[in-house]
């Protein structure tokens, strides 16, 4: 019997959700995936740039068997730390989403919450190869991150940290297929906007 140790909010977007990272509660990207009955109890899980461990810990809570691998080690000390508190287990992994310490098709979902829109072009594309290696055929890899709409973009036009559907189709086209309608999402944090793309993706 699981217990339910989280104060459940479904935050969203328009509120700043992805910005404040420390927050204990899950993003609307994990509870959506246990929402439309892809993650569920046994589902293996890997939480890629897991942060403080927000997503992961919750997840495991619900039953998944979670990996969760970021390169921070101080948040990963902390991620750890709360798992601990909240009594549920999740394996947290130093490494890079280039090179992932995993074996061939390990995971049932791959989350991809604002982590590979923070690396350079050569690591996302490591990472889109590793992703299809470890990604079971049949699965899922939830995605986000900043949009080309963001008005950022127009200041860095060529930095690797926005992509458009496009990009995405690019990058992942030869392994996954987008399911359903990408998001957009809007949202402001203090007096700034930001504008992200939400994506399912299964792999081929």
């Amino acid at each position: 019997m699981r217990f339910n140790f989280f104060k459940f909010i479904k935050m969203d977007f328009e509120n700043g959700e992805n910005l404040q990272w420390e927050g204990e509660e899950p993003t609307s990207l994990a509870t959506d995936l246990v929402d439309k009955g892809i993650v569920k109890e046994g589902t293996y899980l890997l939480d890629m740039g897991c942060g403080f461990g927000r997503n992961s810990n919750w997840l495991a809570n619900q039953g998944a068997i979670v990996d969760a691998i970021n390169i921070n080690e101080e948040e990963l000390g902390k991620a750890k730390e709360r798992a601990e508190g909240l009594g549920v287990a999740v394996n947290y992994v130093k490494a890079d989403a280039g090179s992932l310490p995993f074996v061939d098709s390990s995971f049932d979902v791959l989350l991809d919450a604002g982590c590979t829109h923070m690396c350079d072009r050569e690591t996302q594309e490591k990472s889109v190869k590793e992703a299809a290696r470890v990604v079971k055929q049949g699965g899922y890899i939830q995605y986000f991150g900043f949009s080309k709409e963001h008005p950022s973009y127009l200041r860095n036009p060529n930095s690797s940290q926005f992509r458009d559907l496009e990009d995405i189709k690019r990058q992942y086209g030869e392994y996954f297929e987008i399911v359903g309608e990408p998001a957009r999402k809007e949202w402001t944090h203090g007096n700034d906007k930001h504008i992200g793309l939400e994506i399912l993706m299964k792999r081929k």
